[in-house]
C-alpha cells in the first residue's frame, strides 16, 4: 500500500526543480538581482554612450 502512494521519480523530480527555481527566484528579489542588473547594463549603455560621443567629436566636428 506504501508503493501505491509514492510518486513516479520524474514527477517528484520536476517538483523539486519547481520548488528550487521558486526559492531562486525569491531569493533574487530579496537581494534586488534584478535591479543589480539593470543598473549594469545602464552603466555600460552610457559609457559607450560617452564614448561614440567623444569619437563623433573628434572625428566629425573637428574644422577642416
Amino acid at each position: 500500500m506504501a508503493q501505491d502512494l509514492k510518486k513516479p521519480f520524474k514527477d517528484s523530480l520536476s517538483d523539486i526543480k519547481e520548488r528550487m527555481k521558486e526559492k531562486r527566484n525569491q531569493k533574487w528579489i530579496k537581494l534586488g538581482k534584478t535591479s543589480q542588473i539593470s543598473t549594469v547594463k545602464c552603466k555600460i549603455t552610457s559609457k559607450m554612450l560617452k564614448y561614440l560621443n567623444s569619437f563623433h567629436i573628434l572625428f566629425f566636428l573637428q574644422p577642416s
